[in-house]
């Protein structure tokens, strides 16, 4: 078995990094539609 990895080899297992994606509650998605039916 060999003793070194290919660079490929080295990251195959190592996993993505993941960012957070931003959640929004109901109040701040109901209030931005609001601003947005006033503008029409």
């Amino acid at each position: 078995m060999p003793d070194e990895l290919a660079q490929s080899e080295k990251s195959m297992w190592v996993k993505p990094i993941r960012f957070a994606v931003p959640r929004f509650n109901d109040d701040e998605i109901n209030s931005k539609y609001d601003a947005r039916e006033l503008l029409l």
